[in-house]
């Protein structure tokens, strides 16, 4: 039996971490999890709030933003400030 494995990290540093996991038996489906995703934003990035710490951009705006086309990075940081994440 064989099983296939791929990770993905969050790059080779020391202070780099494992963020995903996935694996393929050669019978059945594929598996993949996630492990602490996303890397915090401190700060917005572009736009009109370019510089804010994200606390203090509206949340109206945040709502907005989170139904545009983002990353996955800063997906989660919207997400996380609205209060949207979860499994």
């Amino acid at each position: 039996m064989f099983i296939f494995l791929d990770t993905e990290t969050t790059g080779t540093g020391p202070d780099d971490r494992l963020c995903q996991i996935a694996f393929k038996p050669e019978v059945g489906p594929a598996v993949c999890g996630l492990f602490n995703p996303g890397i915090l934003i401190p700060r917005m990035p572009f736009g009109k709030h370019k510089g804010m710490l994200f606390s203090e951009v509206s949340q109206d705006y945040l709502e907005w933003l989170s139904g545009t086309e983002l990353d996955e990075d800063m997906a989660y940081k919207v997400k996380t400030n609205l209060g949207n994440v979860g499994c």
